[in-house]
């Protein structure tokens, strides 16, 4: 158990690390830089933060950790419900914030930017260290009164909750100090702070829904909305497509692990 806290923790420091060199360290979003960009995308984000994260995740399920489930893969029927209610959700989150631009090429120039990124986010910020959390708080509660958890339902709900809590604590909390590894404005103590309040949704989405793509839809929706905000919208007029391949590579690298290398594991005792 030790050693796989100890991987899930090595990894999101390996991640934040490479955003600071490849992203932060260098100002890349204030530089008109697109290899820099086309490298910190794969690297930080899709080779690290994504398939080095589900590598992990696999081991995790082999040693029998955590579940698929706990970790979000459900079945294409509750994937496509919830990936609807994210969608809905973030259309309303959307359209209520007046910063943003409306632009449509805009919104998907953002979209697309920003959503490598939100996939690296979840799957190191939530699935590996906040699953790894929460295992490791409802073990821990399970253990101190073994017998009476099994007799009383009420007991066990409770532990549940509670855990799912301090993983929802501890996922907000790395989120939001993983971003003094990125540009200004994002690395200023106040705005790392602000951003743990959205944080909050995507916290709600992944351990109360347990489904991983619908987070990832709102996290980015989240995230398309705050840098909407916050950047001059001009440069993003005309279709960036070096980002919207990135994009699509990332979802495809996503579905091909999740296909193939999560859901076909088989569980061992170790």
């Amino acid at each position: 158990m030790l050693k796989l806290i100890i991987f899930s923790i090595s990894v999101y420091i390996v991640w934040v690390f490479a955003t600071y060199i490849l992203e932060g360290g260098i100002n890349l979003l204030h530089t008109n830089d697109p290899l820099g960009r086309v490298a910190y995308t794969i690297i930080a984000n899709i080779l690290i933060g994504t398939v080095v994260g589900f590598i992990l995740l696999k081991l995790f399920l082999r040693s029998n950790f955590v579940t698929q489930k706990q970790l979000g893969f459900q079945s294409p029927i509750r994937i496509f419900i919830l990936v609807g209610v994210a969608a809905i959700a973030g259309f309303l989150l959307f359209s209520i914030e007046a910063s943003v631009s409306l632009n449509p090429v805009v919104i998907v120039n953002v979209f697309s930017q920003t959503l490598p990124t939100s996939i690296a986010e979840v799957v190191v910020c939530w699935m590996v260290v906040g699953t790894v959390f929460e295992s490791l708080a409802q073990r821990g509660m399970d253990k101190k009164d073994d017998n009476t958890i099994r007799k009383i339902r009420g007991h066990v709900r409770t532990t549940s909750i509670l855990s799912v809590i301090i993983a929802s604590l501890v996922s907000i909390v790395v989120f939001g100090v993983y971003h003094f590894a990125h540009s200004p404005p994002f690395n200023q103590p106040n705005m790392v702070i602000f951003l743990m309040i959205p944080a909050i949704l995507t916290s709600v989405f992944y351990f109360v829904g347990q489904e991983v793509y619908s987070t990832i839809i709102i996290h980015n929706i989240l995230a398309l909305i705050g840098v909407s905000g916050s950047i001059d919208p001009t440069p993003l007029a005309h279709p960036l497509y070096p980002a919207m391949t990135l994009a699509l590579v990332s979802v495809i690298v996503l579905i091909t692990l999740d296909l193939f290398l999560v859901r076909r594991t088989r569980t061992i005792h170790v």
